[in-house]
């Protein structure tokens, strides 16, 4: 299933951007500067070591989980299967 582990690697990354991005996310490029240095965010910033992540992170999942479901479906070839079932 290499496409699918694709697809599942993309939302591993977008969900690592937008947790490393939460803490700075309404900040304009001072107030980061200001509070993280002049480097900038450079590690997640953890809650009780979690990293956060944004509602756009949970509704890409949301979006996708049965987008996902189905295309493993149709990897395996019950795609058709399931629509005949349940059509």
């Amino acid at each position: 299933m290499k496409d699918i582990d694709k697809y599942r690697g993309c939302l591993i990354g977008g969900a690592a951007g937008d947790a490393l991005g939460y803490e700075v996310e309404f900040l304009d490029e001072s107030a980061i500067f200001s509070r993280f240095g002049e480097r900038g965010i450079t590690e997640y910033a953890l809650r009780d070591g979690v990293a956060q992540i944004s509602d756009d992170t949970q509704m890409t999942c949301i979006t996708t989980c049965p987008l996902q479901f189905f295309l493993i479906l149709w990897y395996n070839n019950k795609y058709s299967m399931c629509i005949l079932k349940n059509g």
